[in-house]
């Protein structure tokens, strides 16, 4: 054998050695560490929340708020669920909708809330609006209503009845979906 051979021999032995020698050393110096799992399991606690407010805001402005009595926040799906429900939509810092509705719920994910149990709405311009569910996703535009849907306007005798309709909060565009009933009437002195 070589004196060059024997020399890259004796190198890669002591290159060996001292691998396994600080191998040995780090399991040893480690062995106390506890290791956190990289996702932590997710928690199936739920909060329970009094007199919780609820708001969105769209270009810096509010758009729509909620008040609740009390709700229950569900943290594996991420939705509170809320009891005795009132708010506002807003448009100039200005309340152009308010609504109440015995119970809803708000998916977090989504930004979606749902009114349900008998929702009611009023306009700034006097149109009352009734429904089984009134809902709405984050800071878009279309409020949609579900089930038995009233929408009347008394200032010119108009009760619109239907199955589904959708409109802004200042009821300036209106959709009726399914079976609609639109009656206009006059009241006798």
């Amino acid at each position: 054998m070589s004196k060059k051979l024997k020399i890259l021999l004796s190198i890669l032995v002591a290159i060996i050695v001292l691998s396994t020698w600080a191998f040995l050393v780090s399991i040893k110096l480690t062995e106390n560490v506890k290791r956190v799992p990289e996702e932590q399991p997710i928690s199936d606690e739920n909060a329970a929340v009094q007199d919780l407010v609820l708001t969105e805001s769209k270009n810096g402005k509010k758009f729509w708020e909620i008040y609740a009595t009390s709700g229950d926040y569900d943290n594996l799906s991420e939705q509170v669920h809320l009891k005795n429900v009132k708010g506002n939509f807003y448009k100039n810092d200005k309340v152009v909708l308010s609504f109440d509705s015995p119970v809803a719920t708000y998916f977090d994910r989504k930004k979606e809330v749902k009114l349900s149990g008998g929702a009611r709405a009023a306009t700034d311009n006097n149109i009352l609006i009734s429904a089984k569910e009134l809902y709405w996703k984050g800071n878009n535009e279309e409020i949609v209503a579900k089930g038995n849907v009233k929408i009347i306007r008394s200032s010119i005798n108009l009760i619109v009845t239907g199955n589904e309709s959708s409109f802004t909060p200042k009821m300036s565009q209106i959709k009726m979906k399914g079976l609609v009933n639109t009656t206009l009437f006059k009241i006798s002195k």
